[in-house]
């Protein structure tokens, strides 16, 4: 069983030393292991942290990048909705121009055009 426990209170620094430090004592006959050698652990422990940090760094520029792309589809829909908007706003300023001039005889009555389905306006003469 380990006797090392990442500790959240401590930083990802002290952390990697202190598991380190835990794992140099695994060994079966730890009073023959010889000199422990402090250098070598920090180096190792260095390595370790920059390798660490460079991962860290690239899944937070990858989450931005991801976020900055979720945002332009965000600003893009925002876009087509008013534009969508736009588009009705003309349609019901039109369907209400001829409703107002009289012109309804190749519409019928302004409920057969503000009502109707999506196949009956394709079956309009045009």
């Amino acid at each position: 069983m380990s006797e090392f426990k990442a500790d959240p209170d401590k930083t990802l620094s002290e952390n990697v030393f202190l598991a380190l430090g835990a794992a140099s004592a695994c060994w079966e006959n730890l009073p023959g292991a010889g000199v422990f050698e402090d250098d070598r652990t920090k180096a190792i422990g260095d390595e370790l942290l920059e390798y660490l940090l460079s991962v860290i760094e690239d899944k937070y520029t990858a989450i931005q990048e991801l976020d900055a792309r979720r945002q332009e589809q965000i600003r893009l829909q925002r876009d087509m909705l008013t534009l969508s908007q736009q588009k009705l706003m003309r349609v019901l300023e039109i369907v209400q121009h001829i409703y107002e001039s009289g012109q309804l005889d190749r519409f019928g009555e302004i409920g057969k055009v503000v009502n109707a389905t999506a196949e009956e306006v394709a079956s309009w003469p045009r």
